[in-house]
C-alpha cells in the first residue's frame, strides 16, 4: 500500500472498527476534565482524538509534536495531551473549560511500532446545584425559590407542614451556555398559621437535593429596657453551618449577629444583641436582645445555612414604652 500517512491510519481504523466498549465519564461544567486513553508504549507515536458522529477533530499528535491545524474551532486552546507520560502508555486528553456542547462520544486512536490501540469515551457533562435562593416579599406576600446554572434541568417542588402549597408561578429558563435556571413563587396567606412552614426542594438529575424553608412566627411584644428572646431552632446534625441574624426596619436591612460553627465565634453588629454560643450546639440559635430600646423594633430573620440546606425564621418584634 506504500507509505501510510497518519490520516491513512485513522481511515483504516474507522473502516475496520465495529463494536467497541464505551467508557462512561462525567465532566463538570467549566472545569478541566481528563478523558482516559491508554496504549502499549512504543515509538512513532500517532494519536488522534475525535468526537463522533461527524469525526470532529479534537486533538492530533504525530511527528513528535501536536498537529492542530485541522482542530475544530470549538476546541481551540482547550486541549492538551500528557507527552511526559507517553512512556507509561498514557494518551489521555485534557479538556479544559468544559461546556455543555462537549457532551457526547469521543474516539481515541493510538498507533505505534507496537501496534494500534483504540478507546471510546462517552462524556456526560453536569453542572451541579451550587445554591438555593429563598426570598420573601412582604409587600406581595410571596415566597420565591430559585436556583441557576444547572445541567441537566432539575426539578422543583413545594411542601407545607399543614396546608397545600400550590405555586402561583413556575419558570424554567435555558441560557445561551445551555444551563438551566428554575424559579417558583408561592403566595403566603395573610392569616397563615404561626406554625406553618413552607419548604422548597430542588433536586438534580442525579438526585442531589437542596432544601430551603421559610416560617413566620408569632410576633413578640416587649417594652423598653426589658430583655427579649427571639427563638430560632436550628435542629440538624451538620458539622459546619452559619447562623445569621438580620433585622428589617423602615425598609433597611441590617446585620445583627453572625455565628460560624467552624470557628465557634460570633460577630455582633448590635451592641445589645447576642446568641448563647453554649446553647447553639443543642439546636438553640435564639437571639437575645437586652436593655431594649425603640430602635430595636423591626422584623428579625434567623438564617441557618449548612450543606445543601437553608432555613429562614422570621419574627416581628414590637416594643412599647412604660406609661408614667
Amino acid at each position: 500500500m506504500g507509505n501510510k500517512t497518519p490520516y491513512t491510519h485513522i481511515l483504516l481504523w474507522i473502516l475496520v472498527c465495529t463494536e467497541l466498549d464505551v467508557q462512561a465519564h462525567v465532566c463538570r461544567y467549566s472545569e478541566a476534565c481528563t478523558l482516559p486513553c491508554h496504549f502499549t508504549p512504543g515509538s512513532g507515536i500517532v494519536i488522534h482524538w475525535q468526537k463522533i458522529p461527524g469525526n470532529t477533530i479534537v486533538h492530533s499528535f504525530y511527528h513528535d509534536q501536536d498537529q492542530l491545524g485541522s482542530q475544530n474551532e470549538q476546541y481551540r486552546g482547550r486541549t492538551s495531551i500528557f507527552k511526559d507520560k507517553f512512556g507509561n502508555g498514557n494518551a489521555s486528553l485534557l479538556l479544559r473549560d468544559i461546556r455543555i456542547a462537549d457532551k457526547g462520544t469521543y474516539q481515541c486512536y493510538v498507533s505505534t511500532n507496537q501496534g494500534n490501540n483504540e478507546a471510546h469515551v462517552n462524556v456526560e457533562v453536569k453542572a451541579p446545584i451550587r445554591s438555593l435562593s429563598l426570598v420573601y416579599n412582604s409587600v406581595t406576600e410571596e415566597l420565591t425559590c430559585s436556583s441557576r446554572d444547572i445541567y441537566p434541568a432539575p426539578s422543583l417542588r413545594w411542601a407545607a407542614s399543614h396546608d397545600d402549597a400550590a405555586p402561583t408561578q413556575n419558570g424554567k429558563q435555558l441560557n445561551k451556555e445551555g444551563l438551566y435556571s428554575v424559579n417558583s413563587t408561592l403566595r403566603i396567606p395573610h392569616d397563615q398559621n404561626a406554625t406553618e412552614q413552607y419548604i422548597c426542594t430542588i433536586v438534580s438529575s442525579d438526585n442531589q437535593m437542596w432544601e430551603g424553608s421559610w416560617k413566620k412566627q408569632e410576633s413578640i411584644q416587649s417594652l423598653e429596657t426589658q430583655t427579649a428572646v427571639i427563638p430560632c431552632s436550628i435542629s440538624g446534625n451538620h458539622q459546619e453551618f452559619t447562623l445569621f441574624w438580620s433585622v428589617m426596619r423602615d425598609g433597611n436591612l441590617s446585620t445583627v449577629v453572625e455565628y460560624q460553627s467552624s470557628t465557634k465565634t460570633s460577630l455582633n453588629s448590635l451592641d445589645n444583641a447576642h446568641v448563647d454560643e453554649g446553647r447553639i450546639s443543642t439546636g438553640d440559635g435564639s437571639l437575645i436582645l437586652q436593655n431594649l430600646r425603640s430602635s430595636n423594633e423591626g422584623t428579625y430573620t434567623c438564617k441557618y445555612t449548612a450543606s445543601r440546606v437553608t432555613h429562614f425564621i422570621q419574627t416581628d418584634l414590637n416594643i412599647g414604652r412604660y406609661l408614667i
